[in-house]
């Protein structure tokens, strides 16, 4: 009971939150429309599109609320390759407990929906009992910003859908929670790193663009040798954090080929060439035939009148571009890449995909509509934050600035270590938003900048955070000084 009180803030707030989200998923009935991405899990677990439902009513308009089991052929051409995803273990698992209590003829999304919603619950409980400070202001206050930045309907919606968002979202919160549990001891225990590798874990592998934020992590784990004793624990740390690197390499290695090659007709297409000033430089520099100029600024999903499925045009083009050679690009046309980055800074603060509809056909709203409820944040996001990169730059800036502050001021240990994380987690968005611009081009950016989205907003109340701190820090010094001058 004692227990109880002493975490009744943190209860309610959670309290709170999951009423707001199973009123949104389940009440409302609100969810994701496919946009074409659903088949590769779809395949997984041998689903196919409703027969019933016309081809024009499959993608984008409305929320599909179950789909049939069958054997259907794989999504990526006729040999189903390895989709190596966190969300797809959420999903094998919401398929068995779909088939034991509710259907074996039809998956039905909100059993996925509700393994995501409790799970989000848990990571948003832990995290906020990780984070208590002894100030209840502050707990009310920053449980307040949580509920409203993180049950906005924008992010919510996607736990009622195939999307790997979905298992982004909760991963990243059992992330952030599972570090702060690990870095404010002082002498980190073996099971707090292990949880927080854990976490790491699912959080790299619910999105491919996610292999370098597992490099950061790993990096910023192999501190922990500064920090822990005895030998054997070092030893620990060592395994850890290699093992945060191997897997970062694995997620990239084990890309499937379907889904590269969808990513780099994008980045090239739609990224390199679109709205480039010399179109022929380019794909000279990338030794590219220019009969396929007239691809520039198409996306790879686009109907087209070149096969580029065909052997010709994988020997011509796919052969001949990867992911290392675009940044390589890059790093020669800086100009270029201010520009791409500019244009993906538009978008930046929009959560909402314009083109995905939230409802479902029998709630009789038009194609592609989107609630409006529980939005307060993704309306207000866009009027807050800056449009253009150079304003996310300076906002990094300030933030880096009062993580050095409080770095270089506390004499707790476990106070740096956490200011450190909290610097790693800008650099992880950062990372996030290049990655996206290099990887996609500018396609779909919206959907692509989900993971900048999470971990930007969440870098916003560690800003809010490090400035009441520093206040509450400097207030109490000039106050000890005039204490001081007062005695004399």
């Amino acid at each position: 009971m004692t227990r109880l009180k002493r975490n009744q803030i943190e209860l309610i707030a959670v309290c709170l939150f999951a009423t707001i989200v199973l009123y949104t998923l389940f009440v409302r009935s609100l969810g994701m429309a496919d946009n074409g991405d659903f088949g590769r899990l779809m395949a997984e677990i041998h689903l196919s599109y409703p027969s019933h439902v016309a081809d024009q009513h499959k993608f984008f308009g409305y929320f599909l609320q179950s789909y049939p089991y069958e054997h259907n052929k794989a999504y990526w051409g006729e040999e189903k390759e390895t989709y190596l995803s966190t969300q797809l273990v959420f999903l094998k698992i919401a398929s068995v407990l779909n088939k034991l209590f509710i259907s074996e003829s039809y998956f039905y999304v909100p059993a996925l929906g509700m393994i995501h919603a409790v799970l989000l619950t848990a990571a948003i409980l832990l995290l906020l009992l990780a984070a208590k400070t002894e100030s209840i202001p502050q707990r009310i206050g920053y449980a307040c910003l949580i509920i409203l930045l993180f049950s906005d309907t924008a992010y919510i919606t996607f736990l009622n859908s195939l999307y790997s968002e979905a298992s982004l979202y909760i991963s990243y919160f059992f992330l952030l929670a599972a570090s702060l549990y690990c870095l404010r001891q002082n002498n980190p225990s073996p099971i707090s790193m292990v949880l927080f590798t854990l976490a790491a874990f699912l959080f790299m592998f619910a999105k491919v663009q996610n292999c370098f934020a597992g490099v950061l992590i790993g990096l910023f784990f192999a501190t922990f040798l500064f920090r822990t004793r005895p030998s054997w624990k070092k030893g620990l740390v060592v395994f850890l954090s290699v093992s945060l690197l191997a897997g970062s390499l694995l997620l990239y290695i084990s890309h499937p080929k379907g889904l590269n090659d969808v990513t780099t007709y994008d980045s090239f297409f739609y990224g390199i060439l679109k709205d480039s000033p010399h179109p022929d430089k380019d794909m000279a520099f990338f030794d590219i035939d220019p009969s396929y100029r007239a691809l520039a600024g198409t996306t790879y999903y686009m109907d087209k009148n070149v096969d580029i499925r065909s052997d010709k045009f994988r020997a011509d083009v796919y052969d001949r571009i990867s992911h290392m050679k675009i940044v390589h690009y890059y790093v020669l046309h800086p100009q270029r890449l201010l520009q791409k980055l500019d244009a993906a800074a538009v978008q930046a603060n929009v959560v909402r995909e314009p083109a995905i509809g939230n409802y479902t056909r029998a709630s009789l709203m038009p194609e592609q509509s989107k609630s409006e409820l529980f939005t307060a944040w993704s309306r207000l996001k866009p009027m807050l934050l800056p449009d253009r990169f150079a304003g996310i730059m300076v906002y990094f800036i300030l933030y880096s600035i009062l993580l050095a502050l409080i770095f270089f001021t506390s004499k707790e240990r476990s106070t740096k270590y956490v200011m450190g994380w909290f610097f790693v987690l800008g650099l992880i968005a950062l990372a996030s938003f290049g990655i996206t611009v290099v990887a996609e081009g500018e396609n779909d950016l919206i959907k692509h900048l989900f993971g900048f989205h999470i971990v930007w907003d969440s870098t916003l109340l560690i800003f809010i955070y490090c400035l009441i701190r520093i206040t509450v820090h400097w207030t109490q010094v000039l106050r000890l000084k005039r204490t001081a001058a007062a005695g004399q």
